[in-house]
């Protein structure tokens, strides 16, 4: 007898209405004399693994069926992730530039090892899926986020993730006694309509392997705005589970209009000074940028007043951080100047003068 890598739901005998207090995962064998332990199967990637399908759970305790219904409307601002050989050869012919296009983006949702796609649009930086992405769990649920991740497709070689976030369900839902408005209120994860803006490596190609790639795949913080997402989720209860993936009615996708409004404005930034920067031959410059408005090397928005001039870092006689490799110490930037775009805001940058991005 032997429960092998099986997932314990943990209750309160005393109070087994109270559902799921924790999870353990074990394993459990019975053995007698000159038995063998049975060997164990190599243990599946956590993305991969069917939680909810690898619980045990003590008599008396019940979980509800739920299904999620994540609604993926749009994207926009999606980088470029394929190489742009043929579009340089349309170029020399006098054909349009379509660099901003060079994206086949498709959505990958995954909840308690499920994992649901959406189409694939090819050549679309600002793709409209319209689909409902329904997928079944128990409640309550041992998984704590849903991630969704913007993949590119490649015919020919392995798709390339732009982006991933994650929805947390303690964020976006409520056990009934536990707000202060009524003891008796709760809600199932609800949320949005509402962009999701995605993180990662930087946004600008190279035909070579991505040293940050996993920024992309939601492990660490990005340090480049990767485009937004627009989706809606609701929670059901229900008595039969069911997987599926459908268009969005027609009625749903005009109700999320208002939430695609845009509103014009500017944003000011004033920089003083800047110390403590590691050892710097060259001269430097600072840039703001907004989404990917201001970011000087991306070619999908027009220019703007993004940098600061160039203009060298002075030694300032500090000792280099602990750890650090310098032993020349650290610098500082004075440029006293403002800058002034419009645009929505996620990093200022630090770039030296030789900073560049390889040639495409």
């Amino acid at each position: 007898h032997a429960f092998l890598r099986k997932w314990l739901l943990l209750s309160d005998p005393e109070d087994l209405s109270a559902g799921a207090k924790g999870y353990l995962k074990v394993s459990v064998l019975v053995l007698g004399p000159g038995d063998e332990a049975p060997l164990e199967k190599k243990e599946v990637s956590e993305d991969k693994e069917d939680i909810e399908a690898n619980l045990l759970r003590p008599t008396g305790v019940t979980l509800r069926g739920a299904q999620f219904c994540l609604k993926i409307f749009k994207a926009e601002d999606l980088p470029q992730m394929d190489d742009a050989v043929v579009d340089n050869v349309r170029q020399i012919f006098g054909f349009e530039s379509n660099k901003k296009n060079l994206v086949d983006p498709f959505v990958e949702v995954t909840f308690a090892g499920r994992t649901l796609y959406s189409r694939i649009l090819e050549k679309n930086a600002n793709p409209q899926w319209n689909q409902c992405l329904t997928l079944p769990a128990m409640f309550p649920s041992m998984c704590e986020r849903m991630r969704i991740r913007v993949t590119d497709w490649d015919r020919l070689t392995h798709n390339d993730v732009v982006g991933t976030a994650f929805l947390a369900m303690s964020k976006i839902s409520a056990p009934g006694g536990e707000l202060e408005v009524d003891d008796g209120l709760g809600f199932l994860p609800t949320f949005g309509p509402c962009y999701i803006n995605l993180y990662g490596s930087p946004r600008e190609f190279t035909g070579f392997p991505d040293p940050y790639e996993t920024l992309n795949l939601g492990k660490g913080e990005g340090v480049a705005y990767r485009g937004r997402v627009l989706v809606e989720l609701e929670t059901k209860l229900v008595e039969h589970l069911e997987q599926k993936v459908e268009d969005i009615p027609a009625d749903d996708v005009l109700r999320v209009e208002k939430f695609l409004r845009r509103r014009k404005y500017s944003l000011f930034a004033a920089f003083y000074s800047a110390t403590m920067l590691p050892g710097v031959e060259a001269a430097v410059q600072f840039e703001v940028s907004i989404g990917n408005y201001g970011n000087k090397f991306d070619t999908t928005c027009l220019p703007l007043a993004s940098t600061t001039q160039y203009s060298r870092a002075v030694f300032d006689g500090e000792a280099p951080a602990s750890g650090g490799s310098d032993p020349g110490g650290t610098w500082a930037w004075d440029p006293g100047m403002a800058l002034g775009l419009g645009g929505t805001l996620k990093l200022v940058r630090f770039r030296g003068k030789g900073d560049l991005p390889p040639a495409q």
